[in-house]
């Protein structure tokens, strides 16, 4: 009799529904909830299915390999992740009625998966997931700081969960018990609320403000080397749409100037120099071909650099 197949799971990892009962050191959470506009229902709530459809790595390794088999680099001459064990949570369960019943359901699942001293990875969907995710995580690790990587600023106000900005929303939900905000890639050619009173407001909140083209003048180790080398927490909420059109041709707010792949894959290397990172989210992962494999690459380099082989 054949057997059927799991469902697919990002990286191929093994599925562990329950988060209290994960033991493994990176645990994977997809949030499909998606607002455009201040709609619930949009195309990037399919962003969690789009990243765990594509096949950049394979937990696995080759059909057969024990779990864990990590990857060879043939350019480093380096196996990463070998023996660094990994899981896929599922998703969060959306409360299409009460968007806040469905914050708090991000948030419990975050909360749960730190607590089992597993690195959360969250996977969505709209920016406005990020706030809660990284609530779970402040928790844990208070005085944290956030690197928010964006086209957008994100920090300005409105009327419903739809329209906050997601730095914004960071900074009202964690509150006390953040301790620095960065933000980078902006360019200010993109919508919405690109005036000058926007940034002052930031500059008022001590936001460290690293535009894209201050971003590509230094390079990404410079530019990384503002964020201060600090035995710290560090939380990353990274939206795709930072990167130019030709790496994420889906943008929801297009604008020209984005970074390129090899430079934001190097800052978030470089990033974890700067002090600990404990848990990262990608947001806008749009459902077209380019858009979740280049998510998931990204991922892949930054979870290759925090956690070294172990055997």
């Amino acid at each position: 009799m054949a057997m059927l197949s799991q469902p697919r799971t990002f990286f191929d990892a093994p599925l562990s529904p329950n988060p209290d009962e994960i033991t493994a050191d990176i645990a994977f959470l997809g949030v499909p909830f998606g607002t455009t506009a201040g709609t619930i229902d949009s195309n990037l709530a399919l962003g969690p299915r789009a990243v765990r459809d594509t096949n950049i790595f394979h937990y696995a390794g080759r059909p057969g390999a024990n779990p864990a088999q990590g990857w060879y680099d043939y350019d480093t001459d380096t196996e990463y992740l070998k023996g660094v064990t990994m899981v896929d949570c599922g998703d969060v369960r959306l409360d299409r009625t009460d968007p806040n019943a469905t914050f708090d359901g991000i948030t419990n699942a975050v909360r749960r998966i730190v607590n089992r001293g597993a690195f959360p990875v969250v996977i969505g969907g709209s920016h406005a997931i990020s706030a809660y995710s990284c609530k779970a995580v402040a928790e844990k690790y208070p005085d944290l700081d956030v690197i928010h990587i964006d086209a957008h600023h994100d920090y300005y106000y409105g009327p419903n969960y739809g329209w906050t900005g997601a730095l914004r929303r960071i900074d009202l939900v964690c509150g006390d018990s953040l301790r620095r905000l960065t933000t980078m890639g902006i360019r200010p050619n993109v919508a919405p609320q690109t005036g000058r009173d926007m940034y002052d407001d930031m500059k008022k909140r001590g936001v460290e403000i690293v535009t894209a083209k201050r971003f590509r003048e230094l390079g990404p180790r410079d530019a990384m080397a503002l964020v201060p080398e600090e035995d710290r927490p560090i939380y990353i909420t990274l939206d795709i749409d930072v990167l130019d059109a030709p790496f994420n041709y889906a943008f929801s707010a297009a604008a020209s100037g984005g970074l390129t792949y090899q430079e934001l894959s190097g800052a978030l290397q470089e990033l974890t120099t700067r002090g600990r990172v404990v848990g990262i989210d990608l947001v806008d992962c749009l459902p077209t071909n380019v858009t979740p494999l280049v998510g998931g690459q990204l991922l892949l380099d930054l979870l290759s650099k925090l956690f070294p082989s172990k055997t």
